[in-house]
């Protein structure tokens, strides 16, 4: 197993994205963190 550090980069451009967002237009966004973005990524490096 390699392991891929993900760069902090992708989680600026995510929580920016995030921040530029309507909540309320999407709602299942406001789960979806820095930190489960980065664990989905994670499980698709590993496959």
């Amino acid at each position: 197993m390699v392991n891929i550090n993900i760069d902090d980069e992708v989680h600026k451009e995510w929580i920016e994205f995030y921040n530029k967002q309507n909540k309320l237009d999407y709602p299942s966004l406001k789960n979806f963190t820095a930190k489960k973005l980065k664990e989905i990524m994670e499980n698709d490096i590993q496959r």
